[in-house]
C-alpha cells in the first residue's frame, strides 16, 4: 500500500468511486421495485373488479391469461383458485379425487 500523500489520495478517490456505483446500484434496484408494486396494485383491482365477476367470459380472454401468467396478487388467490378449480375440487376431498383420478403414469412417486 502507497503511504505517500499522492497513494492516500488515490485510495480515497476510489473508495469514493466504488461507494458511488454502490448507492447508485442500490437506487436502480430499489427502482425495479416500484413498477411491480404499482403492476400488482392495478392488477388486484383488476382481479377484483372485472375478471372474478365475469369469469365465465373473462377466462377465455388474453388479458386473463397474460396477467394469470405475471402470477395472481395475493390478494385474490383464494377466491380465484375456487372459481378456476371449481368449488368441489377446493379442499382435501377434492385433491384426493384428482389423485384418484390420474392414471399412475401421471403420479409422481413419494
Amino acid at each position: 500500500r502507497d503511504t505517500s500523500e499522492y497513494g492516500i489520495w488515490t485510495h480515497y478517490f476510489q473508495q469514493v468511486v466504488e461507494r458511488t456505483k454502490l448507492e447508485q446500484h442500490a437506487r436502480r434496484v430499489a427502482l425495479r421495485g416500484q413498477p411491480r408494486e404499482a403492476f400488482v396494485e392495478s392488477a388486484t383491482s383488476v382481479w377484483w373488479c372485472e375478471i372474478l365477476p365475469n369469469w365465465e367470459s373473462a377466462s377465455l380472454e388474453p388479458r386473463t391469461q397474460l396477467l394469470w401468467w405475471e402470477g395472481a396478487p395475493s390478494a385474490v388467490r383464494a377466491q380465484l383458485w375456487r372459481i378456476a378449480i371449481g368449488e368441489a375440487a377446493a379442499g382435501r376431498a377434492g385433491y384426493e379425487a384428482a389423485v384418484a383420478e390420474t392414471r399412475p403414469v401421471d403420479r409422481v412417486a413419494a
